[in-house]
C-alpha cells in the first residue's frame, strides 16, 4: 500500500512529459524526471 501511495503522490507532481520511441518520461515543475514508463 505504501508503494501505491508513493506512486500516486509522485504522479500528482507531474508538470510535463516527453515521449521518445517506446519511452514515456514524466517531469516535475523543477524539470526533474520523476517517472519513466517503457512500452513492451
Amino acid at each position: 500500500m505504501e508503494q501505491e501511495a508513493f506512486y500516486l503522490q509522485t504522479f500528482l507532481e507531474a508538470a510535463s512529459y516527453r515521449i521518445s520511441g517506446n519511452l514515456l518520461e514524466i517531469y516535475n515543475a523543477s524539470g526533474d524526471r520523476i517517472l519513466v514508463f517503457v512500452a513492451q
